[in-house]
């Protein structure tokens, strides 16, 4: 299924007859690799290729990926906070934000761009026309994302979109399917410097696992972290959000299994793979935790092939439609069908 998809990329880009194609795969189908035939058919009519993707954490995980991937191509990374001397490079490769897409101009025979249906790129108008004058007027977009949106899955629907379609992980196994759990009044207790009963037993459980810990809010991450620490001394927890100086030091501490549990929002809902990671949520029923944003979270489990069963649980105090809704799209997936 991999293989026929990264086929039908790289057929898309040599025929030239089309101006967009979707890559719709299920979290840990391997949407990175699939890409590969693709670049390396690009790189070879010495056209320079562009991966841009909506945060930074990505572009630091891809660019090491990628310069392993091509060894004789020159890959470069490009997002806010490069030194002055970086900011220019030229490469054969280029991994960006999609803010930076802003610099250029008919510069790209290929452009790709990772995680699509994510903010900002979805809802800022400015970002959409920027992807557009990157481009050359012959080239290929690739549309990348596990969770298209609903003018998308219309649009292929019709046949009015082209779409590369993998609805299995790269190993095989299945998605693991959430549960829920009661969490009662969850809030109340993290105001009194306790965690809920139910994610201290998840915790216990996976006490030689690593946890990613995902919250509504900023505002409640040093609560959960204090309550943690509180709970077990034995646990390295931290907590990371879109404003924190030192995201990447943390998301790379976690990665080198120097944290046990990393608490987050949903800046890390994506992009982000962690070799045997359990995900758990607290406070599911929050606006915030849409039905794709709790798609994406169950996706951290169960990436790897030597740990392709992750558990994934959603703490509430009252079920949601976007919790059934997820829940009922991951076992729809695991019988093989998108719709």
């Amino acid at each position: 299924m991999q293989e026929q998809a990264a086929n039908k990329l790289v057929d898309a880009f040599e025929k030239g007859q089309q101006k967009n194609i979707l890559l719709w795969a299920v979290c840990g189908a391997g949407k990175t690799e699939m890409l590969f035939p693709l670049i390396s058919t690009c790189l070879m009519q010495n056209k320079p290729v562009m991966i841009c993707t909506p945060r930074r954490d990505v572009v630091q995980e891809l660019e090491p990926r990628l310069t392993t991937a091509f060894p004789k191509a020159a890959v470069a990374g490009f997002y806010g906070g490069k030194k002055a001397e970086e900011r220019y490079r030229q490469a054969d490769i280029f991994i960006a934000t999609t803010h930076q897409l802003l610099r250029f101009h008919q510069a790209f025979d290929l452009l790709i761009i990772d995680e699509v249906d994510a903010f900002p790129f979805t809802m800022d108008l400015r970002l959409q026309f920027a992807a557009e004058q990157a481009r050359t007027k012959k080239a290929l977009t690739v549309q990348v994302t596990a969770t298209p949106s609903e003018k998308q899955r219309k649009q292929v629907k019709r046949k009015t979109l082209e779409a590369a379609i993998v609805s299995r992980r790269y190993h095989g196994y299945d998605l693991p399917v959430p549960k829920t759990v009661w969490a009662g009044n969850w809030k109340k207790n993290l105001h009194k410097g306790h965690l809920p009963a139910p994610l201290k037993t998840f915790l216990e459980r996976n006490m030689q696992k690593q946890v990613l810990l995902f919250v509504p809010e900023v505002s409640m991450l040093p609560d959960v972290e204090k309550g943690i620490n509180k709970f077990s001394s034995r646990i390295r927890a931290a907590s990371v959000h879109a404003g924190e100086e030192n995201r990447s030091d943390l998301v790379k501490a976690f990665r080198h299994k120097k944290l046990d549990v990393l608490i987050t929002t949903t800046i890390l809902e994506r992009g982000i793979t962690i070799e045997d990671v359990q995900a758990a949520v607290l406070g599911a029923e929050a606006p915030v935790f849409t039905e794709t944003a709790l798609i994406q979270i169950a996706g951290r489990a169960g990436r790897s092939s030597a740990f392709p069963n992750g558990e994934v649980i959603f703490f509430h105090f009252g079920k949601t439609r976007a919790m059934k809704r997820s829940i009922r799209t991951i076992c729809r997936l695991n019988r093989g069908g998108f719709s």
